[in-house]
């Protein structure tokens, strides 16, 4: 089996508006530091594919596109290309998945200001709204 020295690549709400030349090279740089470190792979997080980015998605499409590029050119894999050939070896995806759901679950809680499951969570059926003021057109 083969082990992967994964590494998380967070976006922020700065990221938005894209295209954004000075963040082309901000994600460079970055990439730069992870191949120096020995990063093998990465996977993105901040940025949960709901419909609500919709208006957003060839945006969003282009910057993980961008970031896709800047890793390849460094050798290192972006996590979503390893799940599509199949290549799910890295042991710690239970732990991460588990981890961003907890994170979901929690932020919602939090809104709601108390407790909940995630049978009730799920049961409302209700879309988690992204805030996109401030975005330009």
């Amino acid at each position: 089996m083969k082990t992967y020295r994964m590494v998380s690549w967070w976006l922020r709400k700065d990221a938005l508006p894209w295209p954004n030349e000075a963040l082309k090279d901000t994600f460079r740089r970055r990439a730069d530091r992870l191949a120096a470190a020995g990063a093998d792979s990465a996977i993105i997080f901040g940025a949960h594919f709901r419909w609500d980015y919709l208006p957003l998605w060839q945006n969003l499409h282009d910057l993980i596109g961008t970031i896709r590029t800047s890793l390849h050119q460094r050798n290192i894999a972006l996590f979503a290309k390893l799940l599509a050939e199949g290549d799910c070896s890295n042991t710690t995806v239970p732990s991460s998945v588990n981890s961003t759901l907890t994170t979901i679950l929690g932020r919602e809680a939090c809104r709601r200001r108390g407790r909940l499951t995630w049978k009730e969570l799920i049961e409302a059926n209700k879309p988690l709204p992204v805030n996109e003021s401030g975005l330009k057109e």
